[in-house]
């Protein structure tokens, strides 16, 4: 199956906004809008930004708030009425614009308000940012794993996009970029339209600025050689010297972390665990991801943080809490604040099918504080 090596960001259609619950006491009947993207840091870790989409489906607005308990928050970009699906993911980039995606098109508005530019226009499902944030990577193509995708490369200020040139009936998909941005690792597969099967399964690498795509393990990325057949969605340490990767067996899939040096390995979570939502601290001493947990037949969704050798595993809530960590409407991982002192994610209270909740936590302690 080709999703099975992709890194996705599900993009929350309007059409399925009118069935979220409200987040928190609603104001009125014409405020009632509904969380529909991931929650992101500014570049000083001092404000959030969120998406949200409005109770009729058809209108979004881009949302700014400090970030400390119940902050009122202000609206930086409302749109008209419009069709398609809006907000996730959202980027707070270094140059003070938030990038996010709206009718499937990628766009950039002034962190400070104004109008949104366009970056992308096209089908456009997802996209990743580069560790120096110069470079967009986009799908694209539906992102749906039945039909094939294409990479475009696309410069954060704007401009031309450039296109991968991919064969017919192939399909490539961004997965993530090397610790230096220089280069872009992605999965790469070929669809028989006869049987609808994937083949021919990959991971590639090609530079940013151009170039023939190489294997993964030809591309001289630090530790790339030690990514097997068997582990999938690679994502390298901010300073190179660990890779998080998912490892199938026989019994699911487990996160593993690789020493890019020595080859050894760790075993980060065990199986069960989403297989979509990590991301490593700015230090690169620890990966926060997405727990499963299992009390009887039910499966709950809690936040974890592991060091990057796999000890000192902290999860900040237990089987039978009232909270579930948001991986739905959401696949991007816990965001870590710019001094990896706090995690910013979405969760619902009581239950699946509870209201959405912008939270924070501090990642040595615990203590949840609620943002919106």
């Amino acid at each position: 199956m080709k999703t099975a090596i992709l890194v996705k960001v599900a993009l929350l259609p309007v059409a399925l906004a009118g069935g979220l619950a409200p987040v928190g006491p609603a104001r009125s009947s014409a405020d009632s809008w509904t969380i529909s993207s991931n929650p992101v840091w500014s570049p000083d870790g001092a404000s959030v930004a969120w998406g949200e989409v409005d109770p009729a489906g058809n209108r979004y607005r881009i949302e700014t708030a400090a970030a400390a308990s119940m902050s009122k928050p202000h609206t930086i970009y409302s749109s008209k009425p419009f069709p398609g699906g809006c907000c996730g993911p959202l980027t707070w980039t270094r140059s003070g614009r938030i990038l996010y995606i709206a009718n499937y098109t990628l766009l950039s508005v002034p962190a400070a308000g104004g109008r949104p530019t366009v970056l992308f226009r096209g089908s456009t499902p997802a996209y990743i940012v580069s560790p120096n944030q110069e470079t967009v990577v986009v799908v694209d193509g539906c992102g749906c794993g039945h039909e094939r995708d294409k990479i475009a490369f696309v410069n954060v200020r704007g401009g031309a996009p450039h296109e991968l040139p991919v064969s017919e009936n192939v399909s490539d998909d961004p997965v993530t970029f090397s610790p230096d941005g220089t280069q872009l690792v992605f999965s790469t597969a070929t669809l028989d339209r006869k049987t609808s099967t994937w083949s021919q399964l990959r991971l590639m690498a090609v530079h940013t600025g151009g170039g023939t795509p190489v294997p993964l393990a030809t591309s001289g990325i630090v530790g790339a050689g030690l990514v097997r057949g068997h582990m999938t969605s690679p994502v390298w340490s901010p300073d190179g010297n660990r890779i998080a990767a998912w490892q199938r067996t026989t019994s699911g899939v487990r996160l593993l972390t690789i020493d890019t040096h020595s080859g050894r390995t760790a075993i980060a979570a065990p199986t069960g665990t989403q297989g979509w939502t990590v991301s490593w601290a700015p230090d690169s001493s620890r990966l926060a991801y997405a727990a499963t947990l299992r009390l009887g037949d039910h499966a709950q969704q809690a936040l974890a943080t592991v060091r990057a050798d796999g000890t000192g595993r902290k999860l900040f809530w237990g089987r039978g809490s009232d909270l579930d960590y948001e991986s739905e409407s959401s696949g991007d991982p816990p965001a870590w604040s710019p001094d990896g002192r706090r995690l910013l994610f979405l969760a619902r209270t009581g239950g699946d099918s509870g209201p959405l909740e912008i939270l924070t936590v501090e990642s040595d302690r615990g203590g949840l504080t609620r943002i919106h």
